[in-house]
């Protein structure tokens, strides 16, 4: 995979459309088949040598592999994997399903963090192998939209209407069963029908029943999900941080049972209190900041898909840095944020603190894929070769900065 496909993930896997038509046009409003002539776009990116590679070594397989053959779903645990057993049953016409794949495959878990950066969200990858004809999962909805990148074969996929709007929720649980999602009718036809090939790519919003066969030959493909946080969360967030507001953390006035309302006309026994919180909550969701510091929490909770980079991320001092020219950017979903004296740059559940005159410098930084000694001596004349390397050394050995040791 190219550097410049990191860069920007997003615009690579729309093209030819763009991301603005995209959130504009097609987001929450309907799938979108991307057809491609370059039937070797996502090489690099995940193939059957990459399969191959996590079959073999089975400590490095993701914690859910699933095969799923015979009307049955077999879970198989890393420490249990039978190979035998797998071909056995994917000889038969089975489907093989590897869930969070991104955590275990590093040029993949590298685009899943440059594709989570530029959407601020959580984004997790499973792959899917599919035999001719067989269908690994029944007609179903997902509580998320999700991008499909066909990697090889062909599989054509039935798309139907959403039946209940928004659902956050999956078949079976105690949310479904209070408020039951209807299937689409058996005779309805399906809203679109769509045959993805290699190189293509099939954006599904959430809540779309779908249903999927692969065709020809064996299909490889994977489904990149694209978990954006919620209405529900977002008041989850704001709950959590009223814990630290002594006015919320009073107890609600007391309301004894026969002094609980029987009628309408009887006055709520809370209504004060709550109109005084619901004032306050009010102007909490005006303040102009709320969004940014939702997203510094939201990004400081994201998964961290890091690979270690030995013997770089041993380096202590600037002294050791002289004889490196070039360094590497390794993409993570990241904030930037400045309180006037210090720069935070916030990411998966760390943050490090940093002078703010190093704010320039950071931005441009992640902006980027690769760094020159020179060009950044050129472009930052304020800054000296040890106040720039200073910088560096906590984001080298925490992996975000790769130096390319002569």
């Amino acid at each position: 995979m190219s550097q410049s496909y990191l860069v920007n993930p997003l615009g690579h896997l729309l093209a030819p459309l763009t991301p603005a038509l995209f959130f504009e046009e097609i987001v929450d409003q309907r799938p979108q088949h991307i057809v491609t002539a370059d039937r070797t776009r996502f090489a690099g990116l995940f193939d059957w040598a990459s399969l191959e590679r996590l079959l073999a070594s089975p400590a490095e397989l993701p914690p859910g592999v699933r095969v799923i053959a015979d009307q049955m779903n077999y879970l198989f645990k890393k420490e249990s994997l039978n190979r035998s057993q797998i071909l056995a049953k994917l000889r038969q016409g089975g489907a093989l399903v590897l869930e969070d794949v991104d955590t275990v495959e590093p040029e993949l878990g590298r685009w899943t963090d440059a594709l989570s950066q530029q959407l601020a969200i959580r984004i997790a990858v499973n792959l899917y192998f599919s035999s001719p004809g067989y269908q690994a999962y029944p007609l179903h909805y997902d509580t998320h939209d999700f991008f499909i990148l066909q990697i090889a074969g062909s599989k054509r996929w039935q798309i139907y209407e959403p039946t209940l709007p928004s659902v956050s929720f999956q078949p079976g649980s105690e949310a479904a069963r209070q408020e039951p999602v209807p299937l689409p009718a058996v005779d309805q036809e399906p809203l679109t029908e769509v045959l993805l090939q290699p190189g293509d790519v099939f954006y599904l919003p959430r809540g779309y029943w779908h249903q999927a066969l692969a065709e020809g030959e064996r299909s490889l493909h994977l489904t990149v999900g694209l978990h954006r946080p919620s209405g529900a969360e977002l008041l989850g967030w704001l709950a959590e941080s009223l814990t630290h507001d002594p006015n919320f953390r009073r107890s609600l006035p007391w309301a004894p049972l026969m002094d609980w309302p029987r009628q309408a006309e009887f006055p709520n026994p809370w209504q004060g209190v709550l109109a005084e919180w619901s004032k306050q909550v009010q102007q909490l969701s005006e303040a102009p900041d709320l969004a940014s510091r939702f997203f510094q929490a939201h990004i400081g909770k994201l998964i961290r898909r890091q690979a270690y980079h030995l013997p770089a991320q041993l380096i202590r001092t600037p002294a050791e840095l002289v004889a490196v020219e070039e360094f590497t950017v390794c993409p993570v979903p990241h904030y930037l944020v400045s309180d006037g004296e210090i720069v935070k740059l916030i990411y998966q559940h760390e943050c490090l603190r940093f002078d703010l005159a190093a704010e320039p410098l950071l931005r441009y930084l992640f902006s980027q894929t690769t760094l020159k000694r020179s060009e950044l001596l050129q472009r930052f004349p304020e800054l000296g070769w040890p106040e720039i390397s200073a910088v560096f050394i906590p984001l080298i050995q925490d992996g975000l900065l790769l130096p390319q040791i002569p």
